[in-house]
């Protein structure tokens, strides 16, 4: 029995609504994600016939042409570079279709994205922190992170699922943040590639300090320390700190301050979490740690199948979870 076919008793959201009941948020989300599976599968079926039938006609072209030449008696031996041809073709348009429905469903996915956040995301951020403050369409503000002068910024910024609230009575907020350089070939021709792409947080302190400093674990390629902003080199009391971090900082007497052995031995732990793709920065009574996971918090699963309510909230606490160890971990104040 397909989600279709289910009983309205064993699918909420599939029972009938008198007339003029508003929506609840999980009939939403599943009226969105019916409606994304069902234009995702007709796009898909046009493509491939679109494909096939351009694939057909070229096989038939190039047999043709090959018919008419002098050299029709060697067909034999073309009929491998036929077949690589071909095989190009084709793959040209696998990427084409590809392409296509990405476009053709993104009105209906970018619903189903939205109702998904409202519905799972928003509540479950409801349950575990105060004074909240959540949009899956902004972002961590540009500015706020350039500010520091501690982040290599790219050339294209995007993010998303902007948070803004109190754990713990410890104030913050965090983002999806992706940031990307552009190069260009010897001809001219442009490309993007991700330089950063994860989570970036701002926690506020108790700590006061004056000036700005940074510990930037060894596979973090965005750090940035201009000496011309006063950033020296410092190297601390922990051999192994020393080995995980690289920390640059306008003035030695804050970096012991904000560094003591215990805070150290911490970050050494979110090193070993993340592979030493993470860098911590201190900046106007703020500490920003930035995580280049490679991940997307917040996404729905493939509109496929019916959602499991139970497992999706599972998953989202527990990338919620990723958030609030930064605080319980780091015993932030």
């Amino acid at each position: 029995m397909n989600d279709t076919q289910k009983s309205p008793v064993n699918n909420p959201a599939a029972m009938p609504q008198p007339a003029g009941t508003p929506l609840d948020s999980r009939q939403v989300l599943e009226n969105a994600r019916l409606a994304y599976r069902d234009k995702s599968k007709i796009n898909f079926k046009v493509i491939i016939i679109i494909s096939a039938f351009v694939a057909g006609l070229f096989a038939l072209t190039r047999i043709g042409t090959i018919a008419r030449t002098p050299y029709a008696a060697e067909f034999g031996a073309l009929i491998p570079m036929t077949i690589i041809q071909f095989g190009f073709f084709i793959l040209f348009g696998c990427v084409f279709a590809l392409i296509a429905k990405s476009l053709m469903s993104s009105k209906e996915h970018i619903a189903y994205r939205n109702a998904y956040k409202a519905h799972f995301v928003a509540k479950a951020l409801k349950e575990i922190f105060t004074d909240i403050s959540y949009s899956h369409n902004m972002g961590m503000p540009y500015d706020t992170i350039n500010a520091t002068g501690m982040m290599y910024m790219g050339d294209r910024y995007s993010s998303n699922d902007f948070v803004k609230a109190t754990y713990k009575g410890h104030p913050f907020q965090q983002a999806d943040v992706t940031i990307q350089r552009e190069d260009r070939d010897s001809d001219g021709d442009r490309t993007y590639v991700t330089v950063f792409k994860g989570r970036y947080a701002v926690f506020d302190l108790s700590k006061k300090f004056d000036h700005r400093m940074l510990a930037a674990g060894t596979r973090f390629a965005c750090a940035r320390a201009d000496k011309k902003a006063g950033f020296k080199k410092m190297e601390l009391e922990s051999i192994i700190f020393n080995k995980h971090f690289k920390v640059y900082a306008q003035d030695g007497f804050e970096t012991f301050y904000l560094l003591d052995p215990a805070f150290m031995e911490r970050l050494d732990t979110l090193w070993e979490q993340y592979a030493g793709s993470v860098m911590v920065c201190f900046y106007n009574n703020q500490m920003h740690i930035a995580i280049h996971d490679n991940r997307d918090l917040f996404e729905p699963p493939s509109a496929k199948n019916p959602i499991d309510d139970k497992a999706e909230t599972q998953k989202i606490k527990d990338q919620i979870k990723l958030i609030t160890d930064l605080i319980d971990n780091l015993k932030i104040q």
